[in-house]
């Protein structure tokens, strides 16, 4: 898999991509939580009020596109199931 830097990488170049995105202040981008089955960042960025929730729907869309384009894995929990016939 890709490692954290790379991962913040695509996240900021897929932000700053977007000519929504205020360069001015620069985005905010940091890992907030590990979870078991998760790296969570914490991205903030600044955009033109009326474009906000265009925006956060749109970015949430391209994020993950570039992420998986990029080989970064969201990793899943799995379950194996063993069917035992007597």
């Amino acid at each position: 898999g890709a490692n954290l830097a790379e991962a913040e990488r695509i996240i900021r170049d897929t932000i700053l991509g977007d000519t929504r995105s205020l360069s001015d202040p620069e985005p905010f981008i940091q890992v907030n939580n590990l979870g078991d089955f998760s790296v969570d960042f914490l991205v903030r960025v600044w955009v033109p009020a009326a474009e906000y929730f265009q925006y956060q729907a749109d970015m949430k869309r391209r994020v993950k596109e570039a992420l998986d384009a990029g080989g970064v894995e969201i990793p899943f929990p799995t379950r194996t199931v063993l069917n035992v016939s007597e």
